[in-house]
């Protein structure tokens, strides 16, 4: 069996479980679910998603004392799979921004081809990314429930291309180049969990949205490190 940071280097993604204990995620659950509710909506690929002008909200949901016990969990987090000191998270961000995605009656569920995307390219004489990214996982994703789809492998394809082409891959670079060479050895992956598990995601790993056709909200909480050492 692997260990979280070989699978985290192959895939670009790792889950990390049960890191939020279970009296904090309640509370956690009830401030989130209470804060969306009077958020506009709106229907992107089969979910609803928050709507435009929604942003500020979203980050003021993450400095909700309810979810100061986020940090602490994200640490832990980045702790058990690259050891003390690797990673720092972003000064200031407290609890990270709400990523709510709703269900969408009538949906057929199905990864949104239209929104790949990476969220940090990959320069061709670096190897080593400069942030990561955590989500919380307040409630349980299940397959269907609208979760980030991710390529796993995507990272490492990318940093190949960018060395061999001497160029960075951003988003359509990125997107043309495994559209032109195709997904051989690479995975789709939903990236579920359960109540309490943190997944932590290379930016450079190319991924989208998915249509949420279960009977629950997605409750995640994204926050972000930067590389300490």
């Amino acid at each position: 069996m692997i260990s979280t940071r070989e699978a985290f280097d192959r895939d670009g993604f790792v889950r990390v479980t049960g890191v939020i204990a279970p009296e904090e995620l309640r509370a956690m659950r009830a401030c989130v679910r209470a804060q969306i509710a009077g958020v506009a909506f709106v229907e992107i690929a089969g979910a609803l998603r928050p709507a435009r002008g929604t942003e500020l909200a979203m980050w003021e949901i993450g400095r909700a004392p309810a979810l100061a016990g986020l940090p602490a969990a994200l640490a832990s987090a980045v702790e058990r799979v690259f050891g003390a000191g690797a990673w720092a998270q972003v000064e200031g961000e407290l609890g990270g921004v709400a990523m709510p995605n709703l269900p969408c009656p009538g949906a057929t569920w199905a990864a949104c081809e239209e929104a790949w995307h990476v969220d940090e390219p990959t320069p061709p004489d670096r190897a080593l990314g400069q942030i990561l990214l955590g989500f919380a996982y307040l409630d349980r994703v299940e397959p269907g429930g609208g979760a980030t789809v991710a390529l796993a492998g995507s990272p490492r394809r990318l940093a190949e291309l960018a060395a061999q082409l001497a160029t960075p891959m951003t988003t359509d670079a990125a997107v043309a180049a495994v559209a032109a060479l195709g997904r051989d050895g690479l995975r789709e992956v939903e990236l579920t969990g359960e109540p309490g598990d943190l997944v932590l995601m290379d930016p450079r790993c190319l991924h989208t949205t998915s249509a949420n056709v279960s009977s629950r909200p997605r409750l995640t909480m994204r926050m972000t490190c930067v590389r300490a050492t």
